[in-house]
């Protein structure tokens, strides 16, 4: 803003423009240094990315021997490929909306176990971070003498239960089968 608004003078101006060039490429360099962008495995999870375009098969068969399957491809994906062909105009919204649209119009074993193994890569640490917030919160220096399943119970509630107290309490009252369940004397077996 300040070079538009001619507070610099030319020669300023250009002594800035060479600082900040310089700086840029700095930061260029450091990030090419420590990050993979070329020959990265996640750049060839972006043939997936159907708002840029249809897969090649060559681009499936790649990402097929990246997904630590022992397998080899299968046959089948040359033809999942054409059925997706076919069908890919019709297909609207987000890669994802895409995806999750073909998939419930086709039968494309191959290409869906590809697109789940992508799309369950997680893109940050943010929600182990929150677990490891939320067990912290659990595991205070009060209550030191909690054990690890206890926690992990805990977790678990906090986690997978998204209803309130008393909206529990009233799916818990009205389920006669787990208040029998509960209060007989008989074994149980945890289901995981």
């Amino acid at each position: 803003m300040a070079m538009n608004k001619k507070y610099l003078s030319d020669k300023e101006t250009q002594e800035f423009k060479k600082h900040a060039l310089i700086a840029y490429q700095r930061a260029v360099a450091y990030l090419e240094k420590w990050f993979q962008f070329e020959n990265s495995v996640f750049k060839s999870f972006s043939c997936l990315d159907l708002e840029r375009g249809l897969p090649t098969l060559d681009q499936l068969i790649e990402l097929w021997t990246l997904t630590r399957s022992n397998d080899t491809p299968p046959e089948a994906l040359y033809s999942e490929l054409a059925i997706l062909s076919s069908v890919y105009q019709s297909l609207e919204g987000k890669s994802v909306d895409m995806w999750c649209s073909f998939f419930s119009k086709e039968s494309a074993p191959n290409l869906l176990k590809l697109v789940q193994h992508v799309c369950s890569i997680p893109v940050s640490n943010a929600f182990v971070e929150r677990i490891f917030s939320v067990m912290g919160n659990i595991w205070t220096n009060e209550r030191n003498r909690l054990g690890l399943e206890t926690v992990k119970s805990e977790l678990c509630v906090f986690f997978n239960i998204n209803s309130s107290c008393t909206d529990f309490k009233e799916r818990v009252v009205s389920n006669k089968t787990l208040l029998k369940a509960v209060a007989s004397n008989a074994k149980y077996v945890k289901k995981k």
